[in-house]
């Protein structure tokens, strides 16, 4: 699950979307491995790290793959709570 948390000063709610595994880990890879292949500012080399960014709505990641179907899809668990 992943939580949008909103800036204390403001009164947007909190945002979840429950995103499987299976959908979150190969669009995270791709991107990331994108990321990596583009150069940097000015040209530069991107680093390797453990960083992973996950971009909320109405962000899309690196790779343009948008996780706007998954907010508040508490259904998710609770078929797997079944």
């Amino acid at each position: 699950m992943i939580a949008g948390i909103p800036k204390s000063n403001t009164d947007k709610d909190f945002e979840y979307f429950i995103i499987p595994s299976e959908y979150l880990a190969p669009n995270n890879t791709k991107a990331h491995k994108m990321w990596l292949s583009d150069p940097g500012k000015n040209g530069r080399i991107h680093k390797d790290s453990d960083m992973r960014n996950l971009h909320l709505p109405p962000g899309e990641s690196y790779s343009g793959w948008k996780i706007d179907e998954y907010k508040n899809r508490w259904d998710i668990i609770e078929v797997l709570l079944d």
